[in-house]
């Protein structure tokens, strides 16, 4: 839910969730833009050089796919690496951006979920550990910025907060209904790269099996 503009405030919302910019600035950007620039080596050919991914480190090593199912990419999630800014505590948290689709012909469902592991400044503060998920529905359409790419994706995100241990004011903030443009791209060795499909930036990469596709964002801090 991660759409162009992660970075959470809170979460991924169209103001947090996928924005380029620094999630240190607490500043929200699109639910769709959680991962500030990846690196081009996931190799997606964009409309305009303009809108290119900086080639700033390149997307962590998933595990390899699973000859029965898809791989559980929350496993990687790490947590601790988000204490402190230049040696001063702040209150936030290790962030992460998870999705996984089922796709049926032209028809497209799933979940994406927004995870944020709380450091000890943020609890202090009444914070805690915590997760929103959103439940997505949509269909495959025509790539956008992606130009080779498989696949589009027009998704509509409907949030499930009932049940999340997140801060009341991050919900109101973040639990909201999100409108979602995604470009996919999947290669013959079961990984998949999941794309901004205005910008062409990479949102975060899995793997895909059968009409299932699993993904997730690098790690990122989220300040509070």
């Amino acid at each position: 839910m991660p759409q162009n503009a992660p970075g959470p405030t809170y979460r991924p919302s169209a103001k947090t969730r996928r924005s380029t910019t620094a999630l240190s600035t607490g500043t929200t950007g699109s639910m769709a833009v959680l991962l500030v620039s990846l690196a081009a080596a996931a190799g997606c050919a964009s409309t305009s050089a303009d809108e290119a991914p900086q080639p700033t480190q390149a997307a962590p090593a998933a595990p390899k796919a699973s000859t029965d199912a898809l791989p559980d990419l929350t496993q990687e999630f790490e947590s601790g690496q988000c204490e402190e800014i230049k040696g001063a505590e702040v209150a936030g948290a290790d962030s992460y951006f998870h999705g996984r689709f089922k796709i049926s012909g032209e028809a497209v469902s799933g979940q994406e979920t927004w995870w944020l592991h709380a450091n000890q400044s943020w609890t202090e503060r009444g914070g805690a550990s915590c997760t929103i998920d959103w439940q997505v529905r949509g269909m495959k359409v025509a790539t956008g910025a992606c130009r080779d790419c498989d696949f589009g994706l027009q998704l509509a995100a409907t949030p499930e907060v009932g049940n999340s241990k997140c801060p009341e004011e991050l919900l109101k903030r973040e639990g909201r209904p999100q409108d979602l443009r995604y470009d996919v791209r999947l290669s013959s060795n079961g990984e998949a790269f999941i794309y901004y499909s205005k910008s062409g930036k990479l949102l975060g990469q899995g793997f895909h099996k059968d009409g299932e596709l699993v993904y997730r964002t690098q790690h990122q801090c989220k300040w509070f």
